[in-house]
């Protein structure tokens, strides 16, 4: 038959890469395991090792991936974040929204934007 030639061998680095990224979801979407309790953190730094043993990335590869732009970026806005929830901003913020809407929609409609 034409057209249904082999895909050829499976890359390992493929096939593991794969498996951990599924995995990784899974503990961020279960957050236990058994008895042991994993936030998001913990397993993202979990499949990030993963992947380091497992040869998929290498040490080099994984430090030439960090971006140092995005994380200063995104440690401003924690800290921005924790400052606001700090004073009381979003508590402020979410009674003036609950306040001023008069109907489910507008508050749905307030809660969106």
């Amino acid at each position: 038959m034409e057209g249904t030639e082999s895909p050829g061998p499976v890359d390992y680095a493929f096939v593991a890469g794969a498996a951990v990224f599924v995995l990784t979801y899974v503990l961020i979407s279960a957050r236990t395991v058994g008895r042991f309790r994993i936030d998001r953190p913990a397993a993202a730094m979990l499949g990030a090792a993963l992947m380091l043993v497992l040869g998929v990335v290498g040490p080099l590869e994984a430090v030439k991936a960090i971006n140092v732009d995005v994380i200063v970026l995104l440690l401003g806005m924690m800290l921005l974040v924790a400052g606001l929830d700090a004073c009381g901003f979003f508590d402020a913020v979410s009674h003036l929204v609950a306040r001023r809407a008069r109907t489910q929609t507008e508050l749905l409609a307030a809660l969106m934007v």
